[in-house]
């Protein structure tokens, strides 16, 4: 079931609550998943730009429970979504448009 989580397009919030889910499916199931096995799936499936908050999150003694890792991840994704352009940029290919060189008519659009 976790390889289906994917974060891609989605905000962190609405990541984070699908992978809780799948948590539960799982607890529900008869395997649940520690603090630590959660956190790993999650920043297994996380791009590169939430690296340096993975690492700082990997290298605490006492492993971080849902509400602080939401919080943490939310935090570093408000920055990241500031810096990528949320518009549609015209595409790379342009079309050679002929010009012709006679006077406008003015009755023709």
């Amino acid at each position: 079931a976790t390889s289906k989580l994917k974060e891609n397009e989605s905000s962190i919030s609405t990541y984070l609550q699908q992978a809780k889910y799948i948590a539960n499916e799982l607890a529900a199931a008869g395997k649940c998943l520690s603090y630590e096995e959660f956190n790993v799936i999650i920043f297994n499936s996380l791009g590169p730009s939430f690296h340096h908050i993975i690492i700082a999150i990997s290298i605490r003694e006492t492993p971080v429970l849902f509400p602080e890792l939401h919080n943490l991840l939310i935090s570093e994704e408000i920055p990241i979504n500031s810096l990528t352009p949320n518009i549609d940029l015209p595409s790379a290919n342009t079309t050679h448009r002929q010009f012709k060189t006679e006077p406008h008519n003015r009755s023709t659009i």
